[in-house]
């Protein structure tokens, strides 16, 4: 149902509602067009004109005489970290349901207005769901496998309602519902941290990293948490561990550990005769271990509940080739067999590309004869992801080791002759939780469009391919928009989300192409569906549906326009909603004539059952070729209850004493008023016309009205130089 629109484009008519003047703010980051003007309502008429602007900053120019006119394609809610503090100016949006304070979302919600319809939906914050972000969210990763979030990947939960944590939950390991808490892939994170790094946490959920112990201990705080341990060791054997009994004290009793019931094939290096329970977790700062000479942390490089010292250490030194000391590298020990997690590094190779080659990355520079042989040394480099191979000046060849790809670091690929750049696709795949590697594929773009509002990043680059790359990287990225900017360049929009869940903000942009993604993960789309759907079944009391009498029900999406009493429906929707050929039978043709005069082509007219909100009303329709929204006009709006008239209009004749209509634009331009009022000086030594001192009636700076003055003259044309 539309609330109130606040931009009205017909080919006659731009008009705009603007919200009321903010003071001393401004929106950043989303100019489209800069000028200077001579007052605010020039500025005004700026926006007005220009079909992607939804908000003006307007404030003080250098020379201290004119005006900075800014113009923004979003607003104060869609780019609410763009908008700020600035003495000099004031900030004004086209009129919203947003504006009320945002209480359509409530406080876990973020209100983003739909200019083209007057709707709104709201984008909920800190893991609430639902159309108005009223619903909490999960204690755990449990909880959402239950609710049918059966994806792996980072959600939003909150263990104990105090505050929500971002975590990567396992939808698949054993039945799934694990919140991964430690994760060690790479070694590219530091684990030989302190007390503080570990009580908060570190690293990267896409990557390695520690939750962090005040989050453990919350998350461990119900009777029915299990412990569960994957590991994988350099020839690919896997093995786990799980605990029935785990539990984390709080900071006060320095994280004390409860553990034990084990079960599994990787041996119990945590309970029974080597048990860890009663345990206080210790760094290299604090030493809690019962060692009576060593301190364990420093000593074997990590953070753990050490005893004297362990047979576990999963925090310790990610070791990535052969070392003398096993016992401060990542290990689980039990009996006389020692797992040793080292990475497993398989690489494949993309495509080479001709012509380029990566700089100011190289690591290594082996002495080779063909291509072949360096991809092999690339291979058994651990640390390189690609190689630059071509000849060199002796009329040899060079091959360049890089501990980096185009895709981490896209300016440092150039133009280079005759040579061969060669990334890998991946690189190493251990893990402690087993996770999904995310793999995009992108679905054909489509030109002319882009997707608003759900911008999360705007990196820096020169290609599409180039923007493919960044979206391809960044974990949360759905879609993105790739086009020129006002400097002649290229903007790269990365979003959050895609067409499929927020298909009121795919707009049209000229010259841009929208680009989305097919999948996430392999249920990542679906899950994303099912939302969808639930969200549409959730609100379906608030939908308009119309049927033929005794069919079934269709939702439409109505637009209301008290302006006129016809009901309008296109051709399209009505054979969408009349499926039987026996009721598509119209009645009378009608001339509908629009506001700006022409024609528009009917096909006829229906009769349709309108239900809302437990009403039902037989509704007459008149049926058009023209493809645009069903109108609801003043009639229907009042018998449905949608619109209330406070107070008709309409009368007869006018009141003599009734004062001037005053319009915020009334007047012409203030850089246009010299030249015209040159033209009607002019005009009245002619005596073509006269000057009007007193106010007059008119509601623009150009009039067409036919009046008689005290002469019995008709006066019809009436320009206003100032109010």
């Amino acid at each position: 149902m539309v609330l109130g629109l606040g931009r009205v484009n017909t080919n006659d008519l731009h008009a705009l509602n603007f919200a009321a003047e903010i003071i001393g703010h401004k929106l950043i980051g989303r100019v489209i067009a800069e000028t200077e003007e001579d007052s605010e309502d020039a500025c005004q008429l700026k926006c007005v004109a220009k079909s992607r602007c939804l908000s003006y900053n307007f404030g003080s120019a250098e020379d201290g005489k004119r005006f900075k006119c800014q113009l923004s394609d979003s607003d104060r809610f869609a780019a609410a970290d763009n908008f700020t503090q600035e003495d000099k100016f004031s900030y004004r949006g086209i009129q919203s349901p947003c504006e009320n304070g945002g209480s359509i979302c409530g406080e876990k919600g973020i209100c983003i207005p739909n200019y083209q319809d007057g709707s709104v939906r709201c984008k909920c914050k800190d893991g609430y769901r639902g159309p108005t972000c009223a619903i909490k969210p999960a204690e755990s990763c449990a909880e959402l496998l239950q609710s049918g979030w059966n994806s792996s990947g980072l959600y939003t939960i909150n263990p104990d309602g105090n505050s929500p944590i971002q975590v990567l939950c396992d939808m698949k390991t054993d039945g799934g519902g694990w919140t991964v808490f430690q994760r060690r892939l790479d070694g590219s994170v530091d684990f030989f941290l302190g007390w503080e790094s570990y009580k908060n946490g570190f690293g990267n959920l896409s990557g390695e990293f520690w939750l962090g112990n005040d989050n453990l201990h919350r998350l461990t705080a119900a009777d029915d948490v299990k412990l569960r341990v994957d590991l994988e060791d350099f020839d690919g054997n896997v093995v786990y561990a799980e605990y029935t009994t785990f539990k984390v004290a709080d900071e006060a009793d320095k994280y004390r550990l409860l553990i034990g019931g084990y079960n599994g094939t990787a041996g119990d290096s945590m309970a029974g005769d080597f048990s860890l329970s009663d345990m206080q977790f210790s760094t290299k700062d604090s030493e809690n271990d019962k060692h009576s000479r060593d301190h364990c942390a420093s000593r074997f490089k990590g953070a753990w509940w050490y005893k004297n010292c362990h047979r576990s250490n999963l925090n310790g030194i990610y070791h990535s080739g052969p070392y003398s000391s096993k016992a401060d590298g990542v290990c689980w020990l039990f009996g006389v067999v020692n797992i040793q997690i080292v990475p497993c590094i398989t690489k494949e190779f993309k495509e080479p590309v001709a012509n380029k080659a990566l700089l100011n990355q190289v690591i290594s520079i082996p002495r080779v004869k063909t291509a072949e042989i360096c991809e092999i040394q690339c291979f058994i480099k651990a640390t390189c992801e690609s190689y630059n191979f071509g000849p060199n000046k002796d009329g040899d060849h060079v091959c360049e080791l890089s501990d980096s790809d185009c895709v981490r670091d896209p300016d440092d690929l150039v133009t280079r002759q005759d040579f061969l750049y060669h990334a890998t696709k991946f690189f190493g795949v251990v893990n402690f939780q087993i996770v999904p590697w995310i793999t995009k594929e992108f679905k054909e773009p489509v030109a002319n469009k882009a997707l608003l509002n759900q911008v999360i990043s705007i990196p820096r680059v020169k290609t599409a391919e180039i923007c493919e790359i960044q979206c391809f990287i960044k974990a949360t990225c759905e879609s993105y928009n790739f086009g020129p900017n006002k400097d002649g360049d290229h903007v790269c929009e990365l979003s959050d989300s895609d067409c499929v869940r927020d298909p009121d903000d795919l707009v049209t942009r000229q010259d841009f192409l929208y680009h989305a993604t097919k999948i996430l993960n392999t249920k990542l789309i679906s899950s994303f569906v099912h939302r969808t759907l639930e969200t549409s079944v959730k609100q379906t009391k608030e939908t308009i549906s119309a049927k033929p009498y005794h069919k079934k029900t269709t939702p439409i999406v109505c637009k209301i326009d008290t302006g006129t009493e016809t009901n309008v429906i296109s051709k399209t929707k009505f054979d969408k909603i009349i499926t039987s050929p026996s009721d598509k039978a119209l009645g009378p043709l009608q001339i509908l004539t629009a506001y700006g005069g022409q024609k528009i082509e009917c096909m006829g007219t229906c009769q349709l059952f309108i239900h809302y909100k437990g009403k039902i009303k037989e509704v007459p329709f008149t049926v058009t070729n023209v493809q645009g929204p069903t109108i609801l006009g003043l009639k229907t709006c009042e018998e449905l209850g949608l619109v209330t008239i406070n107070c008709s209009i309409q009368a007869d004749s006018k009141d003599p004493g009734a004062g001037p209509v005053v319009h915020p634009l009334r007047a012409v331009p203030v850089h246009l008023r010299e030249m015209f009022k040159v033209e009607l000086d002019n005009m009245e030594e002619l005596g073509v016309i006269v000057p009007v001192n007193e106010p007059a009636d008119w509601v623009n700076s150009v009039v067409l009205r036919e009046t008689v003055n005290d002469n019995g003259e008709i006066a019809k044309l009436r320009v206003c130089l100032g109010p």
